[in-house]
């Protein structure tokens, strides 16, 4: 009988034992469960054979339903950030974009408005020009001395004679197409006034003046130089290749350089 009982002892203990080594895969799949659904599943033990009863194994105790909430919001918050990266990144190239796109439309405005400023400019300088010429001649006229015209009286010989003293002295009056007098001269006007003034009469052109003349072609002070043939433009030789002579619109009578080479000379 001891013997008996010591068998069924030994034989117990292997089968609780062998229950034990059976309970520990069931436990982990259990606390795997809760962690993953917030749930507390308690391990369920295999019943004892041959009616012994023995104490069932301790339940496995998972997280608590606020950490596996807590552990899910994570994953879905790192799911979500991952996603608002992509979409920041999106918009700020498209910010970048759009910055660089109405940067180019600045400049081009920018652009736009200096030409614009600048042809304003411009022509505010033109215009100011102008209107600085305008004055400039008005004053120039009021500033110039009114002189009546005569009936081309026969003029004075000039104190010491010579057709030069009297050229030298008519210096200074402005040029007037048509002009025989001191209020204004032509070219042949001029010459035909200082030659009158000697003693000598000329005719009224330059061309009839070369045509009365004898050419010379070693000339002297006093003769006249005569440009183009016929010609059209006359003056008085004063050595050195200098003339007096009543050129053109804007300037007046005086010694100036014989300007080309195309000249003859001829002596009244």
């Amino acid at each position: 009988m001891g013997r008996h009982r010591a068998a069924d002892v030994s034989s117990a203990s292997l089968l609780i034992d062998a229950a034990k080594h059976h309970a520990a895969p069931t436990a982990k799949l259990a606390g795997v469960a809760a962690a993953s659904g917030g749930m507390v599943i308690a391990a369920a033990m295999p019943a004892q054979a041959a009616g012994a009863t023995t104490a069932a194994p301790a339940a496995v105790a998972a997280p608590s339903v606020a950490a596996a909430g807590q552990m899910g919001r994570a994953a879905v918050v790192g799911v979500k950030k991952s996603k608002l990266k992509k979409v920041r990144g999106t918009v700020r190239k498209r910010t970048a974009i759009k910055r660089k796109r109405t940067a180019i439309k600045r400049k081009r405005t920018a652009t736009k408005r200096v030409s614009r400023t600048y042809r304003r400019t411009a022509v505010k300088r033109v215009n100011r020009r102008y209107v600085r010429v305008s004055r400039t001649n008005v004053r120039r006229a009021i500033a110039r001395p009114a002189v009546k015209r005569a009936a081309n009286p026969a003029p004075r010989a000039v104190a010491g004679g010579g057709v030069l003293r009297t050229a030298a002295s008519l210096s200074g009056i402005y040029y007037r197409y048509g002009g025989t007098s001191t209020s204004g001269f032509d070219c042949s006007g001029f010459t035909g006034y200082v030659f009158r003034a000697n003693g000598k009469s000329l005719p009224r052109t330059a061309a009839a003046q070369q045509a009365a003349t004898r050419r010379v072609s070693a000339p002297q002070p006093g003769d006249l130089v005569f440009f183009g043939s016929p010609a059209y433009h006359v003056g008085i030789y004063a050595g050195g290749g200098m003339m007096y002579d009543s050129p053109r619109t804007g300037r007046t009578t005086g010694l100036h350089k014989i300007w080309s080479s195309n000249v003859t000379y001829g002596r009244a």
